[in-house]
């Protein structure tokens, strides 16, 4: 949609007619000839001697030049500009990070599908987060996977899709074959650091205890409570 910046110079395009209408003609001296019988010439013709003047008139194509010149130039001062159609910008409410274990004991079936089907580890964990991400339409989602050590595979996001699609691509012993659990915690608090919304979440989905940390996972969790960070784990495998 064209709109101008400065609509208030449009009101400009008329004055050429005021000035033309109200003010009067530009007066200019001209050479003249004197005769020594001037008098004699106007009683011979019977005419009255007075000042006179000409007005000269242009040409019709040199008004309508001056007159489209005088548009646009009232049209550039209002400086005319192309507006798209509005584009609404949507905030994220919340800051999800996934943290994904890869170990390869995530390999093992022995965890119950909602059909009653015993699965592998690792495919429960993909179902799960593919349907946990799918409804995640206002949340910014991040992925961490981690085995021996942990790795960011997908910065925060809105791209729901791409993070789906990574999901899908995971394997079993991707990033070694331990859990570095305590690890993992600590590069999702490093993550956190860019993010600016309150609300802030971790999710660690994991089927053991922590193998191969340089940080226990209970001194990541108090550095994550102190950076306000939430930490919900969800424990995959047999129950028993």
């Amino acid at each position: 949609m064209l709109e101008f910046a400065h609509p208030w110079i449009l009101a400009l395009l008329p004055a050429p007619i005021f000035a033309y209408l109200l003010l009067s003609p530009k007066w200019e001296s001209a050479s003249a000839l004197r005769v020594p019988f001037f008098k004699s010439i106007v009683q011979a013709t019977d005419t009255e001697a007075r000042s006179g003047s000409v007005i000269l008139h242009r040409r019709a194509w040199k008004s309508v030049a001056l007159s489209l010149f005088w548009i646009l130039i009232v049209i550039a001062l209002a400086s005319p500009q192309w507006v798209g159609d509005a584009i609404t910008r949507t905030e994220s409410s919340r800051d999800i990070m996934l943290a994904i274990d890869l170990s390869v004991s995530m390999d093992t079936a022995d965890f119950p599908d909602t059909s009653g089907e015993i699965t592998r580890r690792i495919d429960a964990v993909r179902r799960v987060v593919d349907e946990f991400a799918a409804n995640r339409k206002e949340d910014r989602i991040g992925l961490i996977v981690f085995g021996e050590k942990p790795y960011v595979q997908l910065p925060f996001t809105r791209d729901i899709e791409a993070a789906r699609a990574l999901v899908a691509l995971m394997e079993v012993a991707m990033a070694g074959p331990s859990t570095a659990l305590g690890d993992s915690i600590g590069l999702a608090i490093k993550s956190f650091e860019s993010s600016s919304v309150e609300e802030r979440i971790l999710i660690v989905l994991t089927d053991g205890n922590d193998t191969a940390s340089k940080m226990t996972p209970l001194n990541a969790a108090g550095i994550a409570k102190l950076e306000g960070v939430q930490i919900y784990t969800i424990g995959v495998g047999d129950p028993e």
